[in-house]
């Protein structure tokens, strides 16, 4: 249960940082955007939304093959 709760928080951390990435490039984050952001619990999914938002010119680029 130990992994499994590290792993959970891993999953949060990493939503609130594509969040955070966003908000800081100014970027516009909808409801929307913040509903999927936050119930992806895919990892490796949320690190490659973490590398886009640091370039993305839209938040829409995000999602852009998935």
């Amino acid at each position: 249960m130990r992994a499994e709760t590290r792993a959970e928080t891993q999953v949060e951390v990493r939503a609130e940082s594509v969040l955070r990435v966003l908000n800081a490039r100014g970027l516009e984050v909808t409801a929307e955007t913040r509903e999927r952001v936050g119930s992806c619990k895919d990892l490796d999914l949320l690190d490659t939304w973490l590398d886009r938002a640091v370039t993305a010119s839209r938040t829409e680029d995000l999602f852009a093959d998935g």
